[in-house]
């Protein structure tokens, strides 16, 4: 946890002061495309140089096969052309974001033929090679073999996880990289908050593009499921653009009044308001670290039993919509009953989107063993467990 805390902060850090320290008049725009991607390299290749370190030697250097580097290549060169396709339809969508990642990696697409084989070949040499999922879909995409959907179904939605979160989750970085630039040096209380809440942000963002990334067995965090069921994909899907902004015509508050408004430094009640938003958030942001490059949507890379999720399954779905009630303070700021029943129920819908997001997502998790072994230590340390068993041995004492 804190070496991964370490990591990702160091990084976004590392990357702020070398783009200041170069002396290059970046517009704000550049200098947030510089320091994502600044930030990016610099944590997979940390992590990649670190996860080789510690990987078990091999007795012997593995074969090369000249026919599993092509069948690797043409498989990823697919993967790529699937995440292009998904980022042009969000374009189209609405999500700007998406538009930013296809602007800011233009050369990424252009070197492509380049850099997938150089990949492949690195992978093999230093993660060993072998027969996979991949080296599969490509001998099949090649027509070496027959397709198999029913084979190849977890590849593609493995893919699909990536072409669909990684644009969104890139663009974000950039545009949350570009605000936190705009601040100026915090001055006020609230402002202290902004700059906090959005550096903090950042690093979330920085996270999961990487996670999004990091699914090759240069990391060691392969993505070993994903969820293939329909309910699971829709309440996750309609959390982010383009699908949110039709969720907003219901959720969306009634007024632009938040805690700030309504509140001011002077009084007692401002701080204990912003202390309950700095911890709320600050769960939020360390449940992202705790993933690390785990960090994925709709899928399982392996167990995350330690930092906020020691306490509870969902602490980042918990304390992200506590945040939200704190900050949009939804009976603050209308003007009719009517306006505060609506407010309150957006947020409401809001919070059962994601109540629903946990319940798909540890349906899919509990099909591994060490996940139901996890929820069940979580359970016997809820309050609920506890006052259950309490109120089994006052009814076993009555009588």
């Amino acid at each position: 946890m804190l070496a991964s805390l370490c990591l990702f902060v160091g990084a976004l850090v590392g990357a702020v002061v070398l783009t200041g320290a170069l002396g290059i008049d970046f517009a704000r725009t550049s200098r947030a495309t510089a320091i994502a991607l600044c930030a990016i390299v610099a944590v997979l290749g940390i992590s990649a140089v670190r996860e080789q370190r510690y990987r078990p030697k091999r007795q012997r250097r593995p074969e090369f096969s000249g026919e599993r580097l092509l069948n690797k290549s043409i498989a990823l060169g697919a993967g790529c052309t699937m995440i292009l396709v998904v980022a042009s339809l969000q374009a189209v969508l609405g999500a700007t974001v998406a538009s930013t990642f296809l602007s800011d990696l233009v050369f990424v697409w252009v070197l492509l033929p380049i850099l997938i084989p150089s990949y492949v070949l690195t992978t093999e040499r230093l993660a060993g090679g072998e027969e996979d999922a991949l080296s599969s879909a490509g001998a099949a995409l090649r027509g070496k073999r027959s397709w198999n959907t029913s084979e190849h179904k977890q590849l593609l939605l493995a893919w699909l996880v990536k072409a669909f979160f990684l644009p969104l989750m890139y663009g974000n970085l950039v545009l949350v990289l570009e605000q936190w630039l705009a601040l100026t040096w915090p001055a006020h209380p609230t402002t202290w908050f902004v700059w906090f809440a959005t550096g903090a942000l950042a690093v979330d963002l920085l996270v999961a593009t990487s996670g999004y990334l990091a699914t090759g067995p240069l990391f060691r965090r392969e993505i070993r499921s994903v969820d293939d069921s329909w309910s699971g994909w829709i309440v996750c899907l309609i959390c982010y653009a383009p699908f949110y902004q039709y969720v907003k015509l219901v959720t969306e508050q009634r007024d632009e009044l938040i805690w700030s408004d309504w509140l001011q430094p002077d009084q007692m009640l401002y701080w204990i308001w912003a202390a309950m938003l700095v911890l709320s958030w600050t769960v939020y942001w360390l449940s992202s670290i705790a993933f690390g490059l785990r960090f994925s949507n709709l899928t399982y890379r392996g167990l995350v039993d330690y930092g906020p999720y020691r306490y509870t399954k969902h602490p980042a779905y918990i304390s992200k919509n506590i945040y939200w009630w704190l900050h949009t303070v939804p009976f603050v700021g209308v003007v009719s009953t009517s306006d505060v029943i609506a407010n309150i129920a957006g947020l409401s819908a809001v919070g059962l989107i994601y109540y629903f997001r946990a319940k798909t997502e540890e349906r899919h998790l509990m099909r591994f063993p060490e996940y139901v072994e996890y929820a069940r230590r979580i359970e016997q340390r809820s309050l609920r467990f506890k006052l259950r068993q309490w109120l089994s041995r006052r009814a076993r004492a009555a009588t």
